[in-house]
């Protein structure tokens, strides 16, 4: 049956939406999340952040994924994880009126890679739409 709920986000300095949860058949998870808080006076920063699952050991350390962006929230995190345990996240996030489409990926046992992008010159506006698919 269903266990106990967990909370994901640990820190209590901001807001988090846009969940995204990808699970491979050994039960092994990622979950990724857009993270905003008040930096003072109105001002926002903006991340995403994720987690990953390991069955018999649960929840691992939520973490974020990018340096804070000032200029506009990160969207639409998508997750996806591999059968052997590795996973990816992707995100669009806009700096400075160019759009980009950022990634970070997990390596088992090696963690999180820092955050990689595609090259501004090939993303439009409706770039950010998107979803993953490992094997």
């Amino acid at each position: 049956g269903w266990g106990n709920p967990a909370t994901l986000d640990t820190d209590d300095t901001g807001d988090v939406s846009a969940p995204h949860v990808a699970v491979n058949a050994a039960g092994n998870a990622v979950v990724a999340w857009s993270w905003a808080a008040d930096s003072g006076g109105g001002n926002y920063v903006y991340n995403v952040w994720a987690t990953r699952y390991l069955p018999g050991i649960g929840w691992g350390n939520a973490e974020p994924l990018d340096s804070n962006n000032v200029q506009q929230p990160n969207l639409a995190p998508h997750a996806a994880v591999s059968a052997n345990q590795n996973a990816i996240v992707v995100w669009h996030r806009r700096d400075n009126g160019i759009d980009h489409v950022k990634s970070s990926q997990y390596s088992a046992g090696a963690g999180w890679v820092q955050s990689l992008e595609t090259d501004p010159a090939v993303v439009s506006r409706n770039d950010w739409i998107f979803s993953l698919i490992v094997d």
